[in-house]
């Protein structure tokens, strides 16, 4: 039996690693395991929780100055907001316009903003094995943060704009506002890869990655609308406002792991870290070479 089993073993781990297709989804999977990916999609949401008030704060004042005058279509973005974030309460009238509160948002949200950043760069650094070329200056890497900030936010932007602007269409323009959902997200995805990395990959080696993230991001943000009724319908009955904060974390949770496993693609397809073998006693030449990596990145180098 035991002989039958691993027999059987042998023949799907020939057959993966045969496969193009299986070799890079395996070898996906593995290294997220391997780079302790639920970690680090963990540390950025922890860091992107507290970054995201803010930064709410001053996107809802800045589109109370640019929607004034313009109910219709501030409605729709407030829908579109609603249905993107898990949050209560949201509506026409949270948008508004204040200098004093976008002052305060603005500020808020690049010293929490900068921190959530700088712990993007390392989770993609780390995925790439690229910790040693990533710039020592603090200037530098603040500099980074703010262009990864900008990103983030045109992505946010964009997105929510593109949403609203195809809800009154008939079926034909909103499959094309999916469509481009899902471009405005697969360029946001390699656009964070990209600057964090920007000597290790091109953008046509993006491809694939950006592809996931764009996928992955708008598939999340079309079950928002369903998520965030069932979690508001919810949270007064039972949890109050630990549900949404549960929710919301949550949330921001499998938005990370979507980035994540993103990186690991554009990591594991660039690098050719494939093909993988599913068996410890007969290793391919890619997980040797990662296993030494490993270790030599746990002791240090030797004297």
């Amino acid at each position: 039996m035991a002989g039958t089993t691993q027999a059987l073993k042998q023949r799907i781990d020939h057959w993966q690693q045969s496969n193009a297709s299986a070799s890079v989804g395996y070898g996906v999977v593995k290294k997220y395991g391997e780079d302790k990916g639920s970690q680090l999609s963990a540390l950025i949401t922890y860091y992107g929780f507290f970054s995201l008030f803010p930064a709410l704060l001053a996107a809802f004042t800045i589109l109370g100055f640019v929607l004034q005058g313009n109910a219709e279509f501030r409605e729709r973005i407030a829908e579109t907001i609603s249905e993107r974030l898990p949050l209560p309460g949201i509506d026409a009238t949270s948008l508004k316009g204040s200098g004093f509160a976008l002052l305060v948002g603005l500020l808020l949200a690049l010293w929490s903003g900068l921190g959530a950043t700088q712990v993007l760069q390392d989770a993609i650094q780390k995925v790439f094995r690229a910790e040693n070329s990533a710039p020592s200056s603090f200037l530098v890497r603040r500099l980074l943060g703010l262009r990864l900030l900008a990103v983030v936010g045109f992505g946010v932007v964009a997105s929510a704009a593109s949403t609203a602007l195809v809800a009154s269409l008939p079926l034909g323009g909103k499959i094309g506002g999916l469509i481009a959902g899902v471009g405005i997200n697969a360029l946001v995805t390699a656009a964070l890869i990209k600057l964090s990395v920007p000597k290790l990959v091109s953008w046509v080696d993006l491809r694939w990655a950006a592809l996931f993230g764009g996928l992955g991001w708008t598939l999340l943000g079309s079950i928002g609308a369903w998520y965030t009724e069932r979690l508001v319908s919810n949270s007064d009955k039972t949890y109050g406002v630990f549900a949404v904060v549960i929710g919301l974390l949550s949330w921001i949770y499998l938005q990370a792991q979507v980035l994540v496993y993103a990186a690991e693609i554009g990591a594991v397809t660039h690098q050719r870290l494939y093909p993988r073998s599913l068996l410890k006693d007969t290793p391919t030449a890619i997980d040797t070479e990662l296993s030494a990596s490993e270790r030599s990145a746990t002791t240090g180098p030797t004297k």
